[in-house]
């Protein structure tokens, strides 16, 4: 497995609409942080580059990134440059309304997404994360369209894209992305049946709609390509009676993340190529490389076997 990270566990520093260096911030009731080991990337610099020297620093193998980081083929094109000289495998990312509409799709969206399946493949990709960026519309619990329809969609959607996919080389790996569970997830790829559409596997997003972590990775974990390793902490006991759930480093938090990682090195095809992301986000007031360092470190000593460092 190739160890790496994701561009979300810095979200604070490496999404444009979130930085907290912005002015808006101070509106939003987030706390400033405090004592940080990282300053904020300079904003007239590519962010691209900022997230290579965190993998060159923290001394992992991949790195996953949004297509539409890139301003263009240019920028995609240096980036591949440098990662490659770099031996860091790169990620790819199309975010996109996965259930939308026939109207919706052949309106703009199919274009919009094919854009990002040429920008991960120009940086390099030979696997991009399918992402649904409409999940508040379409997700496991909205009724308008009901589910068994929205998995209709995504299916349609989703067929279309893959002569694109193979023209390119690129995977679409569909993440669960705190939308659909992996059952439902599994569903679509195994009508589709393609090498072009496989699952990008997030360990603990089914805790958002209700499904046991492991129960999902095991209908999954033959179908994986690429991992976002995430955990959660869980107090379902409160005052209240609602649940809580939060972010936690790695190891520290209720998801079985290293069961999960044996069962997909077990079970998946390419194992040892893997790209496996951590993808760990703290409050904005927390230092984000010290949530990322202790999860990687904790990784290692637990698996380091399966990422070549025992």
């Amino acid at each position: 497995m190739k160890l790496g990270i994701s561009q979300a566990c810095y979200r604070w520093m490496a999404y444009p609409d979130m930085r907290r260096d912005r002015p808006i911030f101070l509106q939003d009731e987030w706390r400033l942080p405090y004592l940080q080991t990282l300053d904020p990337p300079d904003p007239a610099e590519p962010i691209e580059g900022w997230l290579l020297e965190r993998v060159e620093s923290l001394g992992v193998e991949s790195l996953y990134i949004s297509s539409r980081t890139f301003a263009g083929r240019a920028a995609a094109q240096d980036f591949r440059k440098r990662a490659e000289a770099a031996g860091v495998m790169f990620v790819g990312n199309a975010a996109f309304n996965i259930a939308a509409s026939a109207e919706e799709w052949e309106g703009g969206e199919y274009h919009f997404t094919i854009e990002q399946i040429w920008r991960s493949a120009w940086a390099g990709a030979k696997v991009a994360a399918a992402v649904h960026n409409q999940a508040v519309r379409h997700n496991h619990f909205t009724k308008d369209p009901p589910i068994d329809v929205q998995l209709e969609r995504a299916e349609a959607n989703f067929r279309s894209l893959l002569p694109v996919c193979a023209e390119y080389g690129v995977v679409l790996a569909w993440e669960n992305h705190i939308d659909y569970r992996l059952s439902e997830v599994v569903q679509v790829v195994e009508a589709i049946d393609s090498p072009w559409l496989r699952i990008n596997l997030d360990t603990a997003n089914p805790i958002a709609v209700i499904e046991d972590p492991m129960d999902g990775a095991r209908l999954a974990a033959k179908y994986a390509v690429n991992m976002h390793l995430k955990d959660m902490r869980i107090q379902p006991a409160t005052g209240t009676g609602e649940a809580q759930v939060s972010w936690a480093p790695l190891g520290r938090g209720s998801v079985p993340i290293l069961e999960i990682l044996d069962l997909v090195h077990a079970e998946a095809k390419d194992p040892d190529n893997m790209p496996v992301c951590v993808e760990v986000a703290p409050p904005p007031d927390h230092d984000p490389d010290v949530w990322v360092r202790a999860s990687i470190e904790w990784l290692r000593a637990e698996r380091g076997h399966l990422f070549g460092s025992a």
